[in-house]
């Protein structure tokens, strides 16, 4: 088991290198590994406390007057003195890769909330890109919506201002009320930083 904590710990130490060098693009398979990270800490960790649960009660000293009056066998009976500090020095084997385990998962888990906030901040970035974008959009529709409207106007069957009149004025007038319209809206975002 201890090859295999060790794996998981250069496994850890490499996802959090990475996590903070690969671009956008290439984090697809990033979340896979941290995943796969951690089910592996979740099973070591489980076979081991299966493997303390086992090694404990054999390691204990009970007091032999005691196991007398219960009726249960002496220890020295049972397993011998110097198995027991094998067994003892195994158990605490057992609890170090537990407690490495028990640091790769709290690394894993931190290393699980970079990683979303990483892809937050991605998120959040793509999004004011998108809203400049749209900004100036709705900047030259305002710009360009009276233009739109003189031109429904004139494809439209119906009366407008100054048809009947034989001379330009109205038009001229209208164009250019478009016109100081648009200059105006031109300048207006332009001090905003709409365009």
């Amino acid at each position: 088991f201890l090859s295999l904590v060790k794996q998981l710990e250069f496994e850890v130490d490499q996802l959090e290198s990475l996590v903070l060098v690969l671009s956008t693009s290439e984090q697809t398979d990033l979340f896979s590994r941290i995943a796969a990270a951690r089910n592996r800490s979740n099973v070591l960790r489980s076979e081991l406390i299966f493997k303390r649960e086992i090694i404990a009660p054999l390691t204990e000293r009970k007091d032999e007057n005691v196991m007398q009056e219960i009726g249960e066998a002496k220890p020295h009976h049972i397993i011998h003195s110097s198995t027991r500090v094998y067994l003892r020095d195994v158990l605490d084997h057992v609890n170090g890769m537990l407690r490495d385990i028990e640091v790769g998962r709290d690394r894993i888990n931190s290393l699980h909330g970079t990683y979303l906030a990483r892809i937050s901040v991605d998120v959040a970035q793509a999004s004011n890109r998108t809203n400049i974008v749209m900004k100036r959009f709705g900047a030259l529709a305002t710009i360009f919506m009276p233009l739109t409207l003189v031109a429904g106007l004139w494809g439209m069957n119906v009366h407008v201002p100054g048809q009947t009149v034989d001379n330009l004025g109205w038009w001229f007038g209208i164009v250019g009320l478009c016109g100081v319209g648009m200059i105006i809206g031109l300048i207006t975002f332009k001090k905003l930083g709409w365009l």
